[in-house]
């Protein structure tokens, strides 16, 4: 009987350090095909990098087939969410006023906290031809839509979707945070971090700058909206030309919430009406055949 409840000390001890313990965070995890959401604050040499993967780009091209808002910080990975990863960016930037705070006390716009959004396919993924972009291009004025980015060659696009991939290489290095099990932190010069590619002439050859604009109305990360784009290459195959198509915006608040809105357009309420007289007639013929049919 002593020996039982030695035994049970034992392990309860054990449980009570298992408890006191940290939580050990898990190792991140990168797909091709995956959208990547950076964040630097370009003035300010004490900030790194923060990058999070935000899922798939099948996730949102679903979300983009549809009208309507997703918030993808808690509607992310199937609703398992991205975190608390407002907690992260107040860590990495001058604390919970990163939003609209600029560097060191420095007012000029281009040292705010900036962020984009990139991602690309390998391969015929999603349906689409390899070398297809995902990029963000901010809306200077809010409500009016941004330039959208030209189609370049295959070749070119795929110098982006090589540049990704090392950016996915070094995020699945790292662990992610207490914040978020998705996101990570980094050196602002570190090789392959979010500051070295973006933008970056080398990797996006400046045509493919994908962060808010650093002045404008939109300058800060509360309530900026940047403009979300697929970009199809242009192919020497049978001479075909590119495409850019507008799939919706992406909003941040203060708060994390990031709010994708999807550009297709609401139906005409005419459209409503051709579509119930559409149900009623059906049911009306479905009664009539009742009727003859008795």
């Amino acid at each position: 009987m002593k020996t039982i409840h030695i035994l049970s000390a034992g392990l309860l001890a054990i449980a009570g350090i298992a408890l006191l313990a940290p939580e050990a965070k898990a190792q991140l995890t990168y797909k091709q095909g995956d959208l990547f959401l950076g964040f630097e604050e370009p003035g300010n040499s004490n900030a790194g990098d923060y990058l999070i993967d935000i899922g798939p780009a099948s996730y949102i091209l679903s979300l983009a087939a549809s009208p309507g808002s997703t918030n993808i910080t808690t509607g992310a990975y199937g609703g398992l969410g991205l975190g608390n990863f407002a907690a992260d960016l107040a860590t990495e930037f001058s604390g919970t006023g990163w939003a609209t705070n600029y560097s060191l006390g420095d007012s000029s716009a281009g040292n705010a906290v900036q962020w984009g959004i990139i991602g690309a396919t390998s391969g015929s993924q999603f349906g689409l031809a390899a070398n297809t972009l995902f990029e963000t291009q901010g809306e200077t004025t809010p409500g009016t839509q941004s330039t959208p980015i030209t189609p370049n060659s295959s070749s070119l696009q795929s110098q982006v979707t090589g540049a990704i991939a090392q950016l996915g290489g070094q995020y699945a290095q790292a662990s992610g945070t207490g914040s978020s099990s998705l996101g990570a932190f980094s050196g602002h010069n570190d090789t392959n971090s979010w500051s070295s590619f973006t933008p970056s002439s080398a990797a996006f050859n400046q045509s493919f700058s994908i962060e808010q604009p650093s002045s404008g109305a939109n300058t800060g990360a509360t309530d900026s909206t940047l403009d979300f784009y697929e970009v199809v290459p242009n192919t020497t195959k049978n001479s075909h030309n590119g495409s850019t198509t507008d799939l919706g915006t992406f909003t941040l608040d203060s708060s994390g919430d990031l709010i994708f809105t999807s550009a297709a357009a609401v139906p005409e309420p005419s459209t409503y009406a051709m579509v119930g007289l559409g149900a009623m007639s059906l049911l009306g013929f479905r009664r009539f055949r009742r009727g003859a049919r008795s």
